[in-house]
């Protein structure tokens, strides 16, 4: 309040409504605890799915990936929510799945491999 004493009002304030912290490099695992997720499913080399327990309100809900990488190579990395053709399109997000890409190309590698741990935010409204 403004006195200082009371809680903070928090108006017009958005917070994370899905949380999940993974590995797909050796297999498909949740790392830590997860938030309003209800699946993972490996589709492929940087390419997952990701279940939601509770279903967003729509699928026009903001998405935030990022990842790490502990691989002794340099190279470059891409994560987002892509499709297959790695075209950025929001195709891939329904009000029930999320729809995520994440790769590491390396110069010296012959393909591209998963990322060690990728980490994604949903923000918007549940239905």
């Amino acid at each position: 309040d403004a006195a200082g004493t009371g809680p903070v009002a928090l108006t017009k304030q958005e917070a994370p409504k899905f949380v999940v912290r993974f590995t797909a490099d050796t297999t498909t695992a949740v790392v830590g605890s997860p938030l309003n997720s209800s699946s993972i499913t490996d589709n492929g080399v940087g390419y997952t799915t990701l279940g939601i327990s509770s279903s967003m309100s729509d699928a026009l809900y903001v998405i935030q990936t990022t990842n790490t990488n502990n691989k002794s190579s340099s190279g470059v990395s891409a994560t987002g929510p892509y499709g297959t053709t790695w075209t950025n399109s929001a195709s891939g997000l329904t009000t029930s799945s999320a729809v995520v890409s994440q790769r590491f190309a390396s110069p010296a590698a012959t393909s591209d491999t998963d990322m060690d741990v990728t980490c994604v935010l949903l923000i918007g409204d549940l239905a």
